[in-house]
C-alpha cells in the first residue's frame, strides 16, 4: 500500500493567503541541492541564520510553513491565530509568525509571515521536516528545477530567462475556489482530451508525488470511466483510482501519463482542476517575474556558461 505523500493537498489549496511586504536580500542568483525524500524534493533552508533545516520544496503551497518546534528553538513568538483551508481536512487552525530572514544557498527573503504546520500532516517518512517552502519564498525569484541534476536555481535577475529556450507557456497567479481567487499560485491551461474538451487549469505542483485529477463531484463519472482501483491512498484512509491519459501542455504531448483521482479531493476542495507534479519534466524553469514557465528548456550554452561562471554550487 502506498500512501499519498505530496504536501500541498495539506498546507494548502484554500482561500487563505497573507499580504506582506517581505524584502529580498543579499545575493542575486544561487543554486543548490535538491534531496528526494519518500519521492518529495528537500533542500536545505536557513532560518534567521541558524541552520540549515530540511524543508519540502512545494511550488504548489501559496504559504511557506514551519514546525512550531523550530520556531520555540529559534524563540520566535507566535501571533494570531489563522484558519488555512486544506484539500482533505477542511479548514484547520494554524498560527503566524514572522521570520526575519530565510534563506537558501546565497539568498534571502527578509521580514516575511509564515504559518505554524502540525507535523501529522506530514508522512511518517517525513517527521524530521521542518517546514515547507512555499510560493511566499519562490515567487521573489525565477526558478529552475533541474530533475536531471537535482539542482534548484534561484535567479533574481534576468540572467537565467534570458539563457534558457523554449515554448513559453503563460500561467496565471490565481487559483479560483468558490467564487474567490487565491493568489500566489502557478496555474497552467492543459488538455486531457480523453477526459474533457475543455482545458484544464492544473497547479504547477513540485510537492504533489503523482498527476491528480480534482473532478466535481458531478463529472466524478467521466473518470471512473476510464479508471482501475490503484495501491495509493491518502493519510486519511481515501482510496484513489488510476487512469493512463495523453496529456497535452502546450506543444508537449505526454502520452503514458498515470493520472490519479483520490475520493474527497474534488474541484469543490480546491482551486484547480489538477495537479500537475514538476518531476514529470527532465527540467521546468518558472518566471515568476514575466508569469510563463519552459517545459524541458533548451539552454544557450555561451550565457549558461556565463552564469555558472557567476553562481556556484551553494552547498
Amino acid at each position: 500500500m502506498r500512501f499519498l505523500t505530496f504536501c500541498s493537498a495539506f498546507i494548502t489549496v484554500g482561500i487563505f493567503f497573507f499580504h506582506f511586504s517581505a524584502a529580498a536580500q543579499t545575493a542575486d542568483t544561487t543554486s543548490v541541492p535538491i534531496r528526494t525524500v519518500d519521492g518529495t524534493p528537500v533542500v536545505q533552508v536557513r532560518l534567521n541564520g541558524k541552520g540549515p533545516y530540511d524543508f519540502i520544496l512545494d511550488t504548489g503551497s501559496n504559504r511557506t510553513a514551519i514546525q512550531p518546534r523550530i520556531l520555540a528553538q529559534l524563540s520566535v513568538p507566535l501571533q494570531d491565530r489563522v484558519d488555512v483551508d486544506t484539500a482533505l481536512d477542511g479548514s484547520i487552525h494554524e498560527r503566524r509568525a514572522i521570520i526575519e530572514s530565510i534563506s537558501v544557498g546565497d539568498v534571502s527573503v527578509s521580514q516575511m509571515y509564515v504559518d505554524t504546520v502540525n507535523s501529522k500532516l506530514f508522512s511518517q517518512k517525513h517527521q524530521h521536516i521542518a517546514g515547507v517552502l512555499g510560493e511566499s519564498f519562490l515567487k521573489h525569484f525565477d526558478i529552475l528545477l533541474d530533475n536531471d541534476k537535482k539542482i534548484l536555481a534561484l535567479d533574481r535577475t534576468s540572467r537565467l530567462a534570458d539563457s534558457l529556450s523554449g515554448e513559453r507557456l503563460p500561467f496565471s497567479r490565481y487559483g479560483v475556489r468558490n467564487g474567490r481567487r487565491t493568489l500566489d499560485r502557478i496555474v497552467v491551461e492543459l488538455n486531457i482530451p480523453r477526459y474533457r474538451q475543455q482545458s484544464l487549469r492544473c497547479l504547477v505542483d513540485s510537492g504533489a508525488s503523482s498527476p491528480f485529477l480534482l473532478p466535481e463531484r458531478s463529472e466524478a463519472w467521466r473518470l471512473q470511466v476510464l479508471a482501475h482501483p490503484s495501491g495509493l491512498v491518502t493519510l486519511s484512509g481515501d482510496g484513489c483510482i488510476e487512469a493512463g491519459i495523453p496529456l497535452i501542455v502546450g506543444g508537449s504531448d505526454l502520452r503514458t501519463t498515470e493520472f490519479f483521482s483520490c475520493r474527497n479531493m474534488t474541484r469543490e476542495a480546491a482551486d484547480t482542476d489538477c495537479l500537475l507534479p514538476t518531476d514529470l519534466f527532465k527540467k521546468i524553469f518558472v518566471s515568476h517575474a514575466n508569469s510563463y514557465l519552459i517545459v524541458n528548456p533548451k539552454r544557450d550554452a555561451p550565457k549558461m556558461q556565463e552564469l555558472a561562471d557567476t553562481v556556484p554550487l551553494a552547498r
